[in-house]
């Protein structure tokens, strides 16, 4: 029960919704309990993943999955609610696909209804973390036919539950979790042999009904059906009519819709499914390349064992036992070759927006058969090495997943269509490792809870909170307190997750741990975890985010945040920044808005920010002893992005990206006004301006400086001319071919002190006088602005 409780906790914990697989079956579930009908016409415009046939939509999913939830479903829809609580859709949609005419296809709800939401959640629930647990106690058990110790017995359902395929497709709502919950119990029933005609009855529907949740079922039916006829006795004839008795669900909801006995991706809708390379429609056919295979198994991108090198182990243990459990070494060998012959006849390998290569899920329970014959003493070490490498890729896939080959797979060449030799990009090193290093592991209900906001959404983007695109967390730390002289008391949201889960765990397992505990080794595992507590996630900061910012994206300068149409900064004084500047670098999506800057609500000046970006900051101001706040607003309101559908204002709408906010003591220049945002070239980095630009300098006390900078003109010859304080200070010369180095004498007054670069001629526009893609008005690059 234990291990039921603990997988069957981990598995809810980290529970999440991707989109069009999930919604294409849940779409079906709906249609049955509330239209009562199979097509899902009313629901369709959620999901790319249907078919278009006589007028109507399906689902393009096998619909087992979706009729087993339909009680969950059904009972949620009976239960009563007040008026405003269903309310889909009533604040907009985000566009995901459109056709060729600009229409859109597929959208996606910000706000779902609650009821959907919490459908989402209990149905991934049911479905899929609750089978997901069970099996491991089902492999548990017939893993006794193999092998009598309970220690290694305990090791690989371990690495099964928590190191393959098994993990990730067990917290969606996806078939595999129950398909393979069926298997495992027409396994545990048939293999002894001994079978009366009713079990054997059941023995067979249980394995072909797999087939009902996913066509991918069929090579794993092929071999288990050979493998149990053999054990049957005198139960072979209920046992095979148990068989055809399980297909005929399949086959009747095939026939009812489409007219045939089973589904051809022909009848894809089109407006979704239309591909761009010629080589993908012949991929559609059936294909025989023999380098698939290689990719399928070994590559970075997705490769079995490139993932779960534990899995190895299988491999040699099939070596090991065919002799001894030939009809098992079959079986599985055959489920093996099977699966792999199924992907060597496609070139969409990866199929989609999933983890790993996805369609070895229900082989995973199998391979552990021969991966338990091989596990001894004497290799248990590599074996928890691999073990331990193959969960930890599990965890780094708690992120949102990558998609770059679907994505890019419409540009490829078709040579490396073919021959798939191109394919060679590493999402655990190149994507997930990086996002695992800034998130942790990603439990998107401990996300929840911790801001809530009046509702769950499970959702990879959760639109419904502002989420548009970003795989970052949408808080980085959660305020505690302020502490007088010192700050913000703040924890940091990444990897915390894990104390809760640490901690239930601990809870199922106390008795277990109380044996191995005295009270003074409980007193130092105390003391330890509470140091590591506070070295990991207590900090104190002296700035912070707080209302107004959507989560931090990535971009080619770096990272940057979108504000809505007000955001605040907290900034606490400590005694050690009693004056200081601001200096903002940020651009306005879509047009030119008037920025305001008010500090502890008094206006400290608006900025004009252009959408090519620009680099401004503040007089030198004074701040308060303590918390001080920031409010950064937008004269003229935000704007729903493109990709956003709707009437007026939703939870999505931006007026600002900021990628740098930096709270300085004056002793460098400070950039005010009509500058453009930092750039880096094979130099170095630096900064254009527009025909008058201004810096800002504070002096303590009147005295003669130098300045210097590098500089160079945008395009063709011009004149800088240099102001301190209104005062030219002299005038240099580019010709737009080179940079110069300059150095000007100049006096500055005792306070702020105002220097004016003024180009003569002003500024041009790239795009109007080359093939710049560029609609700034640039006239001086500048490096290296000093005061000495």
């Amino acid at each position: 029960m234990r291990i039921f409780l603990s997988a069957f906790v981990i598995y809810l914990f980290f529970i999440h919704w991707t989109g069009w697989n999930e919604n294409s079956r849940l779409d079906l579930s709906r249609s049955i309990v509330e239209e009562g009908r199979l097509h899902i016409d009313t629901y369709a415009s959620n999901t790319g993943d249907r078919a278009y046939y006589n007028g109507h939509y399906y689902s393009d999913k096998p619909p087992g999955l979706s009729i087993v939830s339909t009680p969950a479903y059904l009972i949620l829809d009976s239960i009563p609610r007040p008026k405003n609580y269903e309310d889909e859709g009533n604040s907009g949609e985000i566009i995901l696909l459109k056709d060729e005419t600009g229409s859109p296809t597929v959208t996606s709800d910000i706000e779902p209804g609650k009821k959907t939401r919490l459908s989402t959640i209990i149905l991934t629930i049911l479905a899929s973390s609750l089978p997901a647990a069970s099996n491991v106690i089902l492999l548990f058990r017939i893993l006794g036919k193999f092998v009598q110790n309970e220690r290694i017995r305990s090791l690989v359902v371990l690495t099964y539950g928590l190191g393959t395929l098994a993990f990730p497709y067990a917290l969606m709502f996806l078939p595999y979790s129950i398909g393979i919950f069926i298997t495992l119990l027409a396994f545990s029933m048939g293999w002894k042999g001994d079978v009366s005609p009713v079990k054997g009855c059941i023995i067979g529907l249980l394995l072909s009904v797999t087939l009902s949740f996913d066509y991918i079922f069929f090579p794993i039916i092929i071999p288990s059906t050979i493998y149990l006829f053999s054990r049957m006795g005198k139960a072979k004839k209920c046992y095979i009519l148990g068989l055809i008795t399980g297909l005929l669900p399949i086959i009747a909801y095939n026939y009812l819709i489409f007219g045939q006995l089973t589904f051809f991706y022909k009848h894809m809708d089109s407006d979704v499914w239309v591909w761009d390379n010629p080589a993908l429609e012949e991929g559609a056919l059936p294909v025989t390349n023999l380098w698939i295979p290689i990719q399928v198994l070994f590559y970075p991108y997705r490769g079995l064992f490139f993932y779960y090198p534990v899995l190895l182990f299988s491999v040699v243990g099939l070596a090991r036992m065919r002799k001894r459990f030939r009809g098992e070494f079959h079986m599985i060998t055959s489920m093996f070759l099977l699966i792999l012959g199924v992907y060597s006849t496609m070139l969409y390998t990866w199929h989609g927006h999933m983890f790993g290569p996805r369609y070895f899920t229900p082989l995973m329970p199998f391979l552990m058969i021969p991966t338990a014959y091989a596990l001894s003493e004497k290799n248990k070490r590599i074996f928890l090495l691999l073990m331990f490498t193959s969960i930890s890729v599990n965890i780094l896939g708690l992120q949102n997943f990558e998609n770059i080959i679907t994505d890019d797979f419409r540009q490829v060449s078709a040579e490396h269509v073919y021959s798939l030799k191109g394919f060679t990009y590493n999402p655990l090193f190149d994507h997930y490792l990086p996002l695992t290093a800034d998130n942790g592991p990603r439990s998107r209900l401990f996300e929840n809870i911790i801001e809530y906001g009046g509702q769950f959404d499970i959702r990879d983007i959760p639109y419904s909170k502002g989420v548009l695109s970003s795989p970052y967390l949408r808080r980085e730390y959660i305020p505690v307190a302020t502490i007088p002289g010192m700050g913000f008391f703040v924890l940091r949201v990444e990897f915390l997750c894990l104390i809760p889960l640490t901690v239930i765990l601990a809870l199922i397992w106390r008795k277990e741990l109380s044996r191995h505990l005295t009270r003074d080794k409980s007193l130092i595992v105390l003391a330890v975890v509470t140091l590591v507590f506070l070295l990991a996630f207590v900090r104190v900061k002296d700035s912070l985010f707080t209302n107004g910012w959507y989560p931090k994206e990535g971009g080619e300068n770096g990272f940057f945040r979108f504000t809505g149409e007000e955001a605040e900064v907290l900034v606490y004084n400590t005694g050690g920044m009693n004056r200081i500047n601001i200096m903002l670098q940020a651009w306005s999506p879509q047009k030119g808005r008037d920025l305001e800057i008010l500090l502890n609500n008094e206006l400290l000046g608006t900025y004009n920010i252009l959408p090519q970006g620009s680099t401004v900051g503040t007089t030198l101001i004074k701040l308060k002893p303590g918390t001080n706040k920031f409010t950064l607003r937008s004269t003229s309101g935000c704007d729903n992005p493109p990709e956003v559908m709707a009437n007026g204002k939703t939870m999505i709408c931006y007026s600002f990206g900021f990628s740098n906010i930096s709270f300085k003591r004056q002793d460098n220049p400070l950039f005010r006004e009509n500058w453009y945002m930092e750039e880096e070239d094979e130099h170095g980095t630096f900064k254009f301006m527009s025909q008058n630009a201004t810096l800002n300098m504070r002096s303590t006390a009147g005295e003669a400086v130098e300045l210097a900078f590098t500089s160079f003109s945008f395009h063709k010859k011009r004149e800088l001319h240099v102001y301190v304080n209104g005062e030219d200070i002299g005038t240099i010369e580019n010709d737009g071919g080179g940079y110069s180095m300059n150095r000007f004498k100049a006096h500055l007054t005792e306070g702020d002190n105002e220097i004016l670069f003024h180009s003569v001629p002003g500024c041009d526009i790239p795009s109007e006088v080359g093939e710049w893609d560029d609609t700034r008005c640039l006239s001086f690059g500048f490096r290296d602005i000093k005061i000495e």
